[in-house]
């Protein structure tokens, strides 16, 4: 079974860590027990409440590899930054000292996302090759061609966010590069370059035809993608 990179999960649980572990602190801090939920929310600043969004999101970023950690990582490492200053310098309950070892251990520990194969799949979400996308049946308008192939019109049986499966058992072998154009409707369409990955004989429901994965798709075409394939999802449901 294909599995999330270590240093993928190690980073989520850490930033949830550290968001739950500053109301922690304060309760340690001021004696407070769970119970006390509105004092303790009292007793933390702006900066605070920014920190610990921030670590929750970037949390939910780093599970699902974003590109957008390319934004909300450096934030969080200013925020961070900015709130531990503002602790060390005003605050009676932290040395600057202390508060600056704190924003170094902080940067350290992010270490894991600057190697070289984490930020391939940052920049490569739809690599994320332990994700299973979700296949809907679904007839979408399909134009075919390649370098040595005439084009050739057809319709989908299903779509995923990373390939298609198009009942042709001609002209088409594994490994052929091609270009696809799915017509989604009169004034939307997709257009990206695609590989030939299967070619499977009829079985059950499904009827024989080739399986073509997208390849060098923008993130911009792939949330589009997904849109059409919950918009088909919710017809499906009111039907």
């Amino acid at each position: 079974m294909a599995k999330r990179p270590m240093p993928l999960t190690f980073m989520a649980g850490l930033f949830l860590l550290l968001a739950f572990s500053m109301p922690l602190q304060v309760m340690f801090l001021y004696g407070h027990g769970p119970s006390e939920w509105q004092a303790i929310s009292n007793k933390l600043t702006l900066f605070n409440w920014f920190v610990f969004c921030a670590l929750t999101c970037n949390a939910i970023l780093v599970w699902r590899v974003s590109p957008l950690l390319k934004v909300s990582v450096p934030a969080l490492m200013g925020g961070v930054l900015l709130n531990n200053w503002i602790a060390g310098w005003y605050a009676t309950d932290f040395s600057l000292w202390t508060t600056t070892v704190g924003t170094l251990a902080f940067m350290v520990l992010n270490a894991p996302l600057l190697d070289d194969h984490v930020q391939w799949i940052i920049k490569h979400p739809e690599r994320r090759w332990w994700i299973r996308s979700e296949r809907r049946k679904l007839c979408v308008p399909v134009l075919i061609e390649g370098t040595q192939l005439a084009s050739l019109k057809a319709s989908t049986f299903d779509v995923s966010e990373t390939g298609v499966f198009v009942p042709i058992t001609r002209d088409l072998g594994v490994g052929d590069w091609i270009h696809v154009r799915l017509q989604f409707d009169s004034l939307n369409q997709m257009r990206c370059q695609g590989r030939v990955v299967r070619r499977a004989e009829a079985r059950g429901e499904y009827p024989a035809g080739v399986g073509i994965e997208f390849k060098d798709m923008t993130w911009g075409q792939r949330r589009e993608l997904r849109r059409h394939i919950r918009r088909s999802r919710r017809e499906a449901l009111h039907v």
